[in-house]
């Protein structure tokens, strides 16, 4: 369907019905204007067949503008809920979406909250159409949080301009973030600084419990990305880290 392109012709009979009502109201109103002046009627009984008339007039226009329908956006056809011959009802007569571009909805895991951006180019899957891979761009990030799954919704957009995607197929997304190379560590490792927001653990070194400020990065699942604080070789204490002090003597069960 194109915008502009004519999609359903209603039967003219109200319209024809209504043009000889308001063509009889406008009769009846010269004819009361001519009578007012003679003081025939009231003010009031002319004000009241005006309104009237403007009413007629108004539904006159309506059924006009709506005995023709045009399709509003380039798009398909998605629903047609009356055939020809039917009396129009409460729903809509037709349903028409716009697929170019088409638009995806994915829901992504929290831990990558921090590397989706507007913008990012993404690889999309189709399954009914043989995993055939389509090129699309992130729109929208959106800013409330799953909080019983754990994930955020990303909107992409793809191009459909052969119009080959169609509502409701099931799509597969990939995402390039990259190549990780942080240490991960157990969120059981990792202690909050009473009084701040510093993150620390404690690395065993020569027997002893050392106090280690780190800087956390990502949270996947249960472990976090360290970004700087410790080094390739540490022995960072996971058990029976609670209540340790800097320098508390330790030893390490492998």
């Amino acid at each position: 369907m194109r915008r502009g392109q004519v999609l359903v012709i209603m039967d003219k009979v109200n319209l024809s019905q209504q043009q000889t009502q308001v063509a009889t109201m406008k009769r009846d109103y010269e004819r009361y204007k001519e009578l007012y002046e003679v003081g025939g009627i009231s003010k009031q009984q002319l004000d009241q067949a005006k309104a009237q008339l403007d009413v007629a007039e108004y539904a006159l226009n309506s059924l006009d503008e709506n005995t023709t329908l045009t399709s509003p956006v380039n798009g398909v056809v998605t629903a047609r809920n009356f055939d020809p011959g039917d009396v129009a009802g409460q729903l809509p007569i037709l349903t028409i979406e716009s697929i170019n571009p088409v638009k995806v909805k994915v829901n992504v895991s929290e831990s990558y909250y921090s590397q989706v951006v507007k913008g990012m180019p993404v690889e999309v899957l189709v399954d009914a159409l043989a995993n055939e891979s389509f090129q699309g761009t992130v729109s929208l990030i959106h800013p409330t949080l799953d909080p019983i799954a754990h994930t955020f919704t990303v909107e992409i957009l793809v191009s459909n301009s052969d119009q080959r995607l169609r509502p409701g197929m099931f799509a597969r997304v990939k995402m390039n973030f990259g190549t990780n190379e942080r240490p991960l560590l157990s969120d059981r490792a990792v202690l909050k600084q009473v009084g701040s927001n510093d993150r620390y653990v404690f690395v065993e070194k020569e027997g002893k419990a050392i106090y280690t400020l780190v800087q956390l990065g990502t949270r996947i699942n249960d472990k976090y990305e360290i970004v700087s604080g410790l080094n390739n070789g540490d022995k960072v204490i996971v058990q029976g880290n609670t209540g340790l002090i800097d320098g508390t003597e330790v030893e390490i069960v492998e």
